[in-house]
């Protein structure tokens, strides 16, 4: 491309602007030589800022760590220890207190007897009569009890309003009630063990109580609760309240685990997934890998305690006591600052009922 010469005219238009710029062009330029070596001294210092900017980054991510949830069943001993007593359990029934009362009366018998029946390892026998233990008591209450509820608000309706022959609508304020109904489900039993040569070892009430609040209706209340399915419920929250007094019993439990940070992430979960299949063996295989690769990639602390305190679940719930102490010692070593002392405490009361287990003639292992 050729580069046509600037003309004789543009020449002469161009000089007086130049001759209006150049003083403060002369004034712009020592500053900018005064910015260009501040500017250097701040490239390098950005250079250093950006690295630590990305760890606090990392370190900020790595802590909004989530939490599984594992449903499980685990074995808890009975209240009172049947050994001593031949090991062998009569349930006597339970008196109804009111006429309305003999129907559950009879339903927390068989259910009670059947329940007892399913206890694990066979170690506590029942019998129609002649039990060490003689299970009895009464049934003191069997109710929902039902109460209205309202309150007085400003309801805004909209309605139609006829003039002439045109027609229009517009919005109507009054008073008006939303009702509600509020519902107390109740069974209350008092249970009484005594040996068969009329010792009472145990008399506390077994209480199971449900409450709630239907939704509100504006001017009239909706249908009343129907409280068949609630007194079901409570029947057997009963149930199992009664046997576990003399009969260890699975109670089902969620297990919570923390979940890993990279590159520990997928092991994690997967331990999760082994744990969920109650297989104990393959979930601490799993943990003890995520730890290894938490450490090896050398992971703030407290990363690395929420693998301890995973392995340290599984040890807990499989019954190797020993072990999870360890695991949430260790947890506890790298983050004081969370509550892993709790699961310390709990694991050395899960050991206490596990001996109590062996005591009531049961192996759980």
């Amino acid at each position: 491309m050729r580069i046509q010469p600037l003309s004789v005219a543009t020449l002469a238009a161009i000089k007086p602007a130049w001759a209006a710029i150049k003083p403060a062009w002369a004034a712009i330029v020592p500053a900018l030589a005064a910015i260009v070596p501040a500017l250097a001294a701040i490239v390098p210092a950005l250079a250093a800022i950006v690295p630590a900017l990305a760890a606090i980054a990392a370190v900020a991510s790595l802590g909004a760590c989530g939490r599984s949830h594992v449903s499980m069943l685990v074995l808890q001993p009975a209240l009172l220890n049947a050994r001593p007593y031949g090991g062998s359990v009569t349930v006597a029934g339970f008196a109804p207190t009111r006429p309305e009362f003999v129907e559950v009366a009879g339903q927390l018998k068989r259910e009670v007897e059947q329940k007892i029946l399913q206890s694990p390892g066979g170690a506590v026998q029942l019998r129609e009569a002649g039990g060490g233990l003689v299970l009895t008591g009464e049934v003191a209450d069997h109710t929902l009890y039902v109460t209205e509820g309202s309150r007085l608000a400003k309801c805004t309706d909209t309605v139609q309003v006829v003039q002439g022959t045109a027609a229009a609508t517009e919005k109507v304020t009054r008073d008006c009630f939303w009702k509600w109904y509020d519902w107390r489900a109740s069974l209350l039993v008092n249970v009484r063990v005594t040996s068969n040569q009329g010792q009472v070892l145990h008399f506390a009430p077994v209480h199971a109580v449900r409450s709630g609040k239907t939704t509100e209706g504006r001017d009239r209340p909706p249908p009343p609760p129907d409280g068949s399915a609630t007194l079901d419920e409570l029947r057997a929250v009963a149930v199992q309240g009664i046997a576990e007094i003399v009969a260890p019993t699975h109670v089902r439990v969620t297990a919570t685990l923390l979940d890993c940070a990279q590159p520990a992430e997928d092991t994690c979960a997967a331990g999760v997934a082994q744990l969920a299949k109650s297989n104990y063996a393959g979930a601490i295989a799993a943990f003890t890998d995520a730890i290894h690769e938490l450490e090896a990639a050398r992971l703030p602390p407290q990363e690395v305690a929420k693998a301890y305190y995973d392995r340290g679940v599984v040890h807990h719930y499989g019954r190797w006591f020993d072990q999870a102490v360890a695991d949430f010692q260790r947890a506890y070593q790298l983050d004081a600052d969370n509550d892993y002392r709790r699961a310390l405490d709990e694991v050395q009361a899960a050991r206490s009922r596990h001996q109590k287990l062996v005591d009531q003639g049961f192996q759980p292992h």
